[in-house]
């Protein structure tokens, strides 16, 4: 994918030292984008961009920031229905000079302007786009929240500050002027409530992030508004031909593409209508059915084994400085992404959100189910009876987390505004609501940033097509009785296309396989956690309650924590 920053300044003369600091973030974040970088100097703004390049690798006309004749834009993502768009443009005279998704997106932009722009786009994406005849920046992330961006606005200096990462910000800003920067105590309560800094703050105090489907224009005045331009839409259509289409639409890329082939239910639907994308597993107790997805479909697979000598501090480091913040599960996604990338792909496709949109967890209730979907078999466990149970299968026991001069959430509407739940409009059916729930906090303040800041650490992109937002309308409109049934349990229409495809029903017809990280291999020291513990403490960031365990899953939390404090 790449990189996007900037500075958005008052004082016009200052350009020339704001053009540095650009520069910096773009040094900080040349992993998200190796192959370029530049930058765009205006009277009130400075553009800076790395690209990894993805389409139209070899044309450097595609390099960016992209002029028009009224606009200037910085991009990162992909637009997945920039071939429709592009015809659509050309039939109104448009010619254009790469073959690339963001000239695309430049042009409708120029053309239809970014309001109209925003109701139409299919894709992921972060991206500025400056307009000259008002002076206005335009920041804007998609519909789910899978490319990051984050800003600072800073009274002391009139200036506003943004990029793809919170480090860049930091290191830029702490290397032009020295200043220190405090933690946010809410993003450290959100990461130990839930494994990452959730919903706006970052780690860094006043440094927030954009929203998904969030609009927001910053002025020459550094005055800010916002909006939020998508809510999901009622779609009831076939769900089926809507996974095919969603992967399908994701499919084109101008290098050689791969999966993250678990074994499991979701990544072989991908697998088997990508067909030509090679696998990549990371060892579990489901690499065999890895090996009979690859053997199936003639695709090659590549393994990557646990050992002894993975080194969980080097990795937790590289993930906390390349991105400025802390996962408990990066390190998952990490080693499958360095795996990719040292066999030479740059694309590479994840069935993040799957499991929620289709019930794959029991925690999601589903109120509308038929009381006979379970009863068929004996592998499948049923959901969870209310909205409660849910919400702790989610978060982690608060009872454990103590931060002190900060007030943690004291009820569900705290946890709610906690973390901006946005609700529902419309014709869904109950279950529907449950799962915007997961798709707003373990998804969007989890899954999906640890993913990219994973993965961009390795200059890998990676697609999400569960969270294709057409996808995501589709499955949200159909109740609990079209994902689970008594013949397939849950996933119902995914095991349906697997049965199609030609595959056993052993693939298929068995209990959920959990994945975890060995304890042996990651705790490697009886006293990491309590010297990381006692680190923290004495920072007065925060302090265990209940247990001081020398768990594996506490030790990942502890360890990524410190990294990212210390950067």
């Amino acid at each position: 994918m790449c990189g996007v920053c900037g500075i958005v300044f008052k004082d016009y003369s200052k350009g020339d030292s704001y053009s540095e600091s650009v520069k910096g973030m773009c040094k900080n974040m040349w992993d998200r984008g190796p192959d370029n970088s530049d930058f765009w100097m205006g009277k009130h703004a400075v553009l800076g961009h790395t690209r990894l390049a993805i389409m139209d690798p070899s044309n450097s006309l595609a390099n960016q920031p992209l002029e028009s004749e009224n606009w200037v834009l910085i991009f990162n993502g992909e637009i997945y229905n920039f071939r429709a768009l592009r015809r659509k443009l050309e039939l109104r005279g448009i010619v254009f000079r790469t073959d690339s998704d963001t000239e695309v997106l430049l042009n409708h932009i120029q053309e239809y302007g970014i309001d109209q722009t925003l109701t139409v786009l299919n894709g992921i994406f972060a991206f500025c786009a400056y307009e000259k005849s008002s002076g206005n920046t335009h920041l804007v992330r998609d519909q789910l929240g899978i490319k990051p961006m984050y800003f600072w606005l800073d009274p002391k200096s009139e200036t506003f500050w943004f990029a793809s990462t919170p480090a860049a910000i930091v290191e830029a800003n702490v290397e032009a002027t020295g200043q220190s920067w405090d933690l946010n105590k809410q993003a450290v309560f959100s990461f130990f409530h839930l494994g990452a800094p959730g919903a706006r703050p970052s780690f860094f105090n006043k440094l927030d992030r954009l929203r998904p489907a969030e609009h927001m224009v910053v002025n020459n005045k550094l005055e800010v508004s916002k909006n939020r331009y998508w809510t999901p839409s009622f779609n009831k259509l076939d769900i089926e031909e809507a996974v095919m289409e969603a992967i399908l639409m994701e499919k084109e890329t101008h290098v050689n593409s791969s999966v993250f082939l678990s074994g499991g239910i979701d990544s072989s639907v991908m697998a088997a209508v990508l067909s030509d994308v090679k696998g990549f597993h990371l060892s579990s107790p489901e690499e065999k059915y890895a090996q009979y997805v690859s053997n199936f479909l003639k695709i090659s697979l590549k393994v990557r084994e646990f050992s002894n000598d993975i080194d969980f501090d080097k990795l937790l480091n590289k993930y906390s400085t390349s991105s400025g913040e802390a996962s408990a599960s990066s390190p998952i996604p990490l080693l499958v992404a360095e795996l990719i990338t040292s066999e030479g792909y740059k694309v590479a496709f994840s069935a993040n959100g799957a499991d929620e949109l289709f019930f794959g967890y029991h925690r999601t209730t589903i109120p509308e189910l038929k009381p006979e979907a379970f009863t068929a078999l004996d592998y499948e466990q049923s959901s969870v009876k209310s909205h409660d149970e849910q919400f702790y299968h989610i978060f982690r026991d608060e009872a454990s987390i103590i931060i002190p001069n900060f007030d943690r959430p004291k009820n569900r509407q705290n946890c709610r505004e906690l973390y901006e739940i946005n609700e529902l409009d419309g014709d869904f059916p109950e279950s529907a609501h449950h799962r915007w729930f997961e798709l707003q906090t373990y998804v969007g303040c989890d899954l999906n940033p640890t993913l990219d800041f994973a993965s961009m650490a390795c200059s890998l992109e990676v697609r999400v097509p569960f969270l294709n937002r057409n996808l995501v309308e589709t499955a949200l409109s159909h109740d609990g009785n079209d994902f689970v049934s008594s013949d397939y349990g849950r996933k119902q229409p995914l095991k349906r296309m697997l049965k199609k495809f030609g595959f056993h029903p052993s693939l298929w017809s068995r209990s959920k396989v959990g994945f975890s990280i060995p304890d042996d291999i990651v705790k490697k020291r009886d006293d990491g956690i309590n010297i990381h513990l006692d680190e923290l403490e004495e920072r007065n960031l925060f302090k265990l309650g209940i247990s001081k365990q020398n768990s594996a899953r506490d030790y990942i939390y502890l360890n990524s924590a410190i990294q990212a404090f210390n950067i």
